[in-house]
This record gives C-alpha cells, sequence and structure tokens, in this order.
C-alpha cells in the first residue's frame, strides 16, 4: 500500500519537476485567455481577432456623428426625422 503512494508522488529531481511543471504551466496560461475569451464574448465585445476592424468601425461611427453634429450646427435637417 505504501509502495503504490510513493510510485504515485514525483520526487525531487530537476527532471521531474520540468515534467510536471511545464505542462502546468500551460494549463495556466491557457485558462487565463478561455476566461478572457468567455469574458468578452458575455460582455458583448467583439472576439480579439476583430479588433482592429472593430476600432476602425469605431472611427467611421465617430466621423458619422461628427458630420452630423456639423449639419446640425449649420442648420440641415436630419434626413430620418
Amino acid at each position: 500500500d505504501s509502495e503504490a503512494s510513493v510510485m504515485g508522488s514525483p520526487s525531487g529531481d530537476p527532471i521531474t519537476l520540468a515534467s510536471l511543471s511545464v505542462p502546468l504551466y500551460v494549463f495556466y496560461e491557457l485558462s487565463i485567455l478561455v476566461g478572457y475569451l468567455i469574458l468578452r464574448r458575455r460582455s458583448g465585445q467583439p472576439p480579439l481577432r476583430r479588433r482592429f476592424r472593430r476600432s476602425q468601425d469605431l472611427d467611421e461611427s465617430q466621423d458619422e456623428a461628427q458630420r452630423v453634429s456639423q449639419d446640425e450646427a449649420a442648420g440641415v435637417a436630419d434626413p430620418g426625422s
């Protein structure tokens, strides 16, 4: 019974410690990435690959807002109203 527990526990040599710590670190980093992506999806923000395209869309919408405010200042009626 005690022999099975000794065989199941890691020893303290560097090779064994590295073989256990590297996969644990990789899984740790992956869990952070997955959590980040889940939070972005739940908050309605676009995923990472669309980030730059989304920033361009935001620039276009800001340009549109400036154009509308300039039209309002000039007294041009909104075509939608």
